[in-house]
């Protein structure tokens, strides 16, 4: 992890993964950070068309509540992973993603979502994941559609739990 990372519950996180991947500069004369060089001017906005512009993130990296992230995944700083997203291994994910979105590839694309919209709407207004382990675990879990319908019918009190946030 580098720089300001927030990291959600119930995340599943592989080996290898590397969460707010720096960049360098890339419109400076060189990409090494050990040639600084003068001080200079900024561009002006003729000059700033001539080189390439990145896309400046916010200063933290989030990674919300039951993301999965394979193996070897490359999340870029200031990049938000959203509730439920699956990251394929060995992705390198440069947009913030949906919830419950499944990304693969390099750069990561969207290959699906993992419930249809009705179902992603149910279980964002549920905020299931604000809950303790103890009291998710009285609930089915293997069919999506029980879950939900159980869940809202107990309406279960909430008891509030730790939220680690991590930072470097």
């Amino acid at each position: 992890m580098r720089g300001n990372v927030l990291i959600g519950r119930y995340c599943s996180i592989g080996r290898r993964v590397t969460i707010g991947a720096g960049a360098h500069d890339v419109d400076h004369l060189t990409t090494s950070p050990r040639i600084m060089g003068s001080t200079s001017h900024t561009y002006t906005s003729d000059e700033r068309t001539r080189v390439y512009q990145r896309s400046d993130r916010g200063e933290y990296t989030i990674i919300e509540s039951d993301v999965w992230i394979g193996d070897g995944a490359v999340i870029m700083q200031g990049i938000r992973i959203a509730l439920g997203s699956v990251i394929g291994a060995n992705a390198v994910v440069v947009r913030d993603t949906e919830p419950y979105e499944i990304v693969a590839g390099v750069a990561a694309r969207s290959i699906g979502t993992r419930f249809d919209q009705e179902t992603v709407s149910k279980l964002i207004a549920s905020q299931w994941w604000e809950f303790p382990p103890n009291v998710i675990n009285t609930f089915p879990m293997q069919n999506i559609f029980e879950f939900i319908k159980s869940f809202s019918q107990q309406s279960p009190h909430h008891e509030p739990f730790p939220t680690w946030r991590v930072s470097q």
